[in-house]
Order: C-alpha cells, then structure tokens, then sequence
C-alpha cells in the first residue's frame, strides 16, 4: 500500500471516529447511554449512514465546486468504512432480537424492518465487493461504475425503511414536542439532501450533454 492510499484510509478513520464522538454526544442528550448495546448500536448504524452520506455526495460536490475535485478519490475508503460500520449494526441488530430476526427470519421477511434493510445491505455488499480495481477490469469501467450508482437504491431503500418503522414515533415527536429529534429523522434528511444533490447533478449533466 503506497503512502497516497495509506493516508486516505487513515483520513477516512478519523472522519469515521469524529463522526461516531459526535453521534455519541447526541444519543447521550437523547438519554441513551452511549456505552449501552442499545447506544453503540445506534452509533454505529449512525456513523455508517453519515458515511455513506460522506461518500456519495463527493461526487456531485467535485461536480458543481472544483475545490472538491481532489476529494473524489476518497469516495471509495469512506464508503467502505461506513459498509462495515453498517454491517456490524446490522450484526448487532441480529442479535438483539434473535426470535425476529433469525428464529423467525422467514416469516418476518416481507415487514419494513428486514425487507428494507437486507436489500440495502445486499447491494452496499455488492458494492464493497466490485470496489477495486481488480473487478473493474473484470467487468468493464461503465457496468461498474452502474453497479455503484446502486449505492443510491440502497440508500433510499433505508430512507423507506426508517419512515415505515419509525412513522409513529416522528409523529408524536412532532405533535408533542418531544425534545430532540429522533437520530433517524437527522440521518433520513442528510440521506434525502445527498439523494436529491445526485439528482440535480445528473439533471445538469444531461442538460450540458445535450447542448
């Protein structure tokens, strides 16, 4: 590993651990003990998803503002770190209630709560897999570069996921007052302003192509 790419995953470390401090900090405010099973799974899921926020909006950020450009190469050490943040969420969440989601796997399969969120973690894995260069090759660089637009799917896909399972309770939040926002409803707003930041890149360019 040249120093170049050893500095973009150490970079991309520490933005994975400011992120989980400061995620740690507002499950704290929210009154979650962060140091609980129930706080750190929160803040990995968390810091996953600003993550792969981090990740996908480089692109359309490098696209619109040239100061970004350098930046883009990041897109894949952020993105993996996030997936594996992720990914041991999801393991936590397995394990917080095996009845659901492992004993009853199949009958559960169809509820918001699993569909969702196994078909977004099916093709974040996906992703990880076909990330190097190796697979690029493989596969040629424009079915490649579709593949990981996918990343986009998938983030939706846990934007759905969050408004279904968690409808009612942004509901009493908003009608009560209750205190601070629900941690999904700050992470759903970030992943609808990255989504919508990608639509209007791609607008734009369309725009630019044809003329």
């Amino acid at each position: 590993m040249n120093k170049a790419i050893a500095r973009m995953w150490t970079e991309s470390f520490l933005l994975a651990i400011s992120f989980a401090l400061l995620w740690s900090l507002y499950i704290y405010l929210f009154g979650i003990d962060p140091l609980s099973y129930t706080g750190i799974m929160m803040n990995f899921a968390a810091t996953g998803t600003t993550l792969f926020a981090s990740s996908f909006i480089l692109g359309p950020l490098g696209y619109f503002f040239d100061h970004f450009d350098r930046k883009i190469a990041y897109r894949k050490q952020i993105g993996l770190v996030g997936y594996f943040s992720a990914l041991v969420y999801a393991v936590m969440l397995l394990f917080s209630d095996l009845d659901f989601y492992y004993y009853n796997f199949t009958e559960n399969l169809f509820t918001a709560d699993i569909f969702f969120g196994v078909s977004a973690m099916m093709i974040f894995t996906m992703m990880a897999i076909i990330s190097n260069i190796t697979m690029m090759k493989k596969i040629g660089p424009k079915l490649w570069r579709s593949l990981l637009r996918l990343g986009y799917l998938a983030y939706t896909l846990l934007v759905i996921r969050a408004v279904l399972i968690e409808w009612d309770l942004w509901k009493s939040w908003w009608l009560f007052d209750a205190g601070l926002p629900p941690i999904r409803i700050i992470l759903c707003i970030i992943a609808i302003l990255t989504i919508c930041m990608w639509v209007w890149m791609r607008i734009d360019y369309s725009f630019k192509k044809l003329k």
